[in-house]
């Protein structure tokens, strides 16, 4: 019971998660291949077999993000590839829910906050949508955050080690999706403008130490796949050729957007307003940094929510920043309910997510819009 109350904020986030996985599965199975699943699954093979330069031309296209590949071909030696995907998948969910309640620690959230903002991530529509098929977009959500969580923390300590241990973080996310890498990007320019004022020397030996260990790692697995398969730009001309015209358009963007996080965007709102009202916000220069950060992803062919969902890295905090106005103003003026109506404010998202991701799975219009 000791043990209970001490954690019973992780006891809630693994119950919620449990929760979250007995959902998905049961409304999409276990192996669930709407999405890249096959590529994937080829690719491992691929590997397994040791014919990782002759695949098909759709698990090829695919080799500049090898780390599923060489996890369950070239470490694991699997003949069930899509278990692989399963079980790295589900380690990736878990994880992303520590990196993600530790970022929001850092940024200086109490531990309420952190944990409402924890279960926002986890419960989200785009990830009980996607995040626990049969694809990467979980390990990019993961790696992003991890990369910041680390780096925020190695700033704190004045760790030029702990950058350098980021860095790393930050090569396996390019390995994994490209969402992965953006974490590491936002660090570098966070990097860059909070020491700005300490000279040159300052930015350059700890943006150094955040970038060139990526830089370096991911040089040489270029130089590995140079000339043998299709490049990035490959993927990218392609996927625009086939998916932009349909997907790419004004409405599918305000659509995915209002879906990848529903009625967040009600308690960011309140949270910017909350901010600029105050003249006051210590993580401005992270919000910021992390908001244009993440701003390529509107480049990417198709607007989709497994893509977008990549921006909660801004939207959460936040979306936290509205939850603890809106605390406030429940505690002076309905101080009896404050507890209950806060609770309330944090599940409702939950609820809706979960909602949004049924109506979907049945084909209704949610379907056409979720994305």
């Amino acid at each position: 019971m000791k043990f209970m109350r001490a954690h019973w904020d992780w006891l809630l986030i693994g119950a919620v998660a449990v929760l979250s996985m007995a959902l998905v599965f049961s409304v999409n199975g276990i192996y669930d291949t709407r999405i890249d699943g096959p590529a994937y699954a080829g690719q491992i093979s691929s590997f397994a077999s040791g014919a990782a330069f002759s695949a098909d031309p759709a698990v090829m296209i695919r080799l500049f993000k090898p780390l599923y590949a060489i996890i369950g071909g070239s470490l694991l030696h699997s003949t069930h590839p899509y278990a692989v995907i399963f079980g790295l998948n589900i380690i990736f969910y878990l994880l992303l829910a520590i990196s993600a309640r530790a970022l929001l620690s850092l940024l200086g959230f109490s531990k309420q906050m952190s944990l409402a903002g924890t279960l926002w991530i986890i419960t989200a529509y785009p990830l009980l949508k996607y995040g626990l098929a049969l694809g990467t977009d979980i390990s990019g959500w993961f790696f992003a955050t991890a990369t910041l969580a680390v780096g925020l923390y190695a700033l704190k300590k004045d760790s030029l080690f702990i950058l350098c241990l980021a860095s790393f973080l930050g090569f396996l996310g390019a390995t994994a999706k490209e969402t992965g890498p953006l974490g590491l990007i936002a660090l570098c320019v966070l990097i860059a403008w909070r020491f700005r004022r300490k000279g040159f020397k300052a930015i350059a030996v700890r943006c150094l130490a955040a970038g060139l260990p990526a830089l370096i790692l991911y040089a040489v697995l270029i130089a590995v796949i140079a000339g043998q398969a299709p490049s990035f730009l490959d993927w990218f001309s392609q996927n625009k050729a086939t998916y932009g015209a349909q997907y790419h358009t004004l409405f599918k963007w305000a659509a995915i957007e209002a879906s990848a996080f529903g009625l967040l965007w009600i308690a960011a709102a309140r949270g910017l307003i909350s901010r600029i009202r105050a003249r006051a916000c210590e993580n401005a220069d992270f919000l910021v940094i992390a908001f244009c950060a993440t701003l390529p992803v509107l480049a990417w062919p198709l607007f989709i929510s497994r893509i977008m969902f990549i921006q909660f890295l801004w939207v959460i905090p936040l979306a936290l920043y509205g939850l603890s106005s809106f605390q406030s103003y429940a505690a002076a003026h309905m101080p009896n309910r404050a507890k209950a109506l806060t609770a309330c404010m944090i599940a409702a998202p939950i609820v809706f997510n979960a909602l949004l991701f049924l109506a979907g799975a049945r084909g209704s219009l949610f379907s056409f819009i979720g994305g």
